[in-house]
């Protein structure tokens, strides 16, 4: 009975040894700290808890903290992106065209990236 605990204990630090090699370290420090991106910030009142934010900034007070948030000065907590440009729908000048730099020449509320007549202000 010893034999079999023994083996036992020695098979359950075997896995933890091949988890903490599998994982990695930041990984694994983050499931024992509650604080997956080191900032600072435990993961249940962090509003980036996948981005290092200890300032845990949110312009917008959305929920979601500058560092993760895809429209810092717009509301937008679900994040979405349906043109997956990094520039959450709620503020994108073009939601349905990648165009992550929002180019907009003539200053209307289209971008170029969608814009009929980009240099013409009176048309979208």
């Amino acid at each position: 009975m010893a034999t079999a605990r023994l083996i036992g204990i020695r098979f359950v630090a075997c896995c933890a040894l091949s988890l903490l090699i599998l994982t990695g370290c930041n990984i694994l420090l983050g499931l024992f700290t509650n604080d997956a991106d080191g900032d600072g910030v435990v993961n249940n009142a962090d509003n980036c808890a996948t981005v290092g934010n200890a300032d845990q900034a949110d312009n917008d007070s959305d929920g979601v903290g500058n560092a993760c948030d895809n429209c810092d000065d717009t509301v937008n907590g679900n994040q979405i992106d349906t043109d997956v440009d990094s520039v959450g729908d709620a503020c994108d000048n073009c939601p349905l065209d990648t165009n992550p730099g929002q180019e907009n020449a003539d200053f209307d509320s289209a971008g170029d990236a969608c814009d009929a007549e980009p240099l013409n202000p009176l048309v979208q």
